[in-house]
């Protein structure tokens, strides 16, 4: 259970030898936009139905709605593949 919440707070950074702040900005910037050139958002509308009863007992439901990007997994593969590609290294960060 330690090892769930430990990860839970490790964080990544990208690092280049002699790499400002500003260009790693820069480069991320980049690959995100690359990334979502090729692959752009692909939201899937997801529904839900509770059936409730109010104090009379009289049954109703309700309907809620949410939206996921079923291309975000991938397209966080693509820009890491990129800032690698340009040299970068992903380094872990402990919080």
């Amino acid at each position: 259970m330690a090892c769930v919440l430990l990860n839970g707070c490790v964080q990544y950074r990208w690092d280049k030898l002699d790499a400002s702040e500003n260009d790693r900005t820069i480069q991320l910037t980049s690959c995100k936009a690359k990334a979502l050139k090729d692959l752009p958002p692909d939201n899937v509308i997801q529904s839900s139905n509770v059936t409730r009863k109010d104090k009379d007992g009289k049954k109703y439901t309700d309907k809620t709605y949410s939206t996921d990007d079923a291309n975000r997994y991938n397209r966080d593969i693509l820009i890491d593949d990129c800032m690698y590609q340009h040299g970068w290294t992903k380094t872990e960060v402990h919080n």
